[in-house]
């Protein structure tokens, strides 16, 4: 299965960089943010298309958890309200948005 992470946005920049930090994470003990419903197989919006990934983790072999941050450049191809990403099994501390 697959959640998406909704970010609304807006303005005309074409490019941003995108960034969000992970708390720790498992299985049983998950919260997310406000996301999209459920749909299996779904695919994700073609209005925005991710570049560049910078990913750092932090792995606590003790309790099988993880802590992490992400930085995604992305391009945006056509004009939209939202950025949308997959996000299943992540709680998400803070997110931000910063256009060039």
């Amino acid at each position: 299965g697959r959640r998406r992470l909704l970010l609304d946005g807006g303005g005309n920049e074409k490019d941003f960089a995108l960034s969000y930090r992970t708390s720790a994470v498992n299985r049983t003990n998950l919260k997310m943010p406000e996301v999209a419903a459920y749909e299996p197989y779904q695919r994700l919006p073609t209005s925005v298309l991710p570049k560049h990934y910078k990913l750092t983790l932090t792995p606590d072999f003790t309790t099988f958890t993880f802590k992490g941050e992400v930085s995604v450049q992305i391009q945006v191809v056509k004009e939209t309200q939202k950025i949308v990403l997959n996000a299943l099994d992540l709680t998400i501390q803070n997110a931000s948005i910063q256009g060039e």
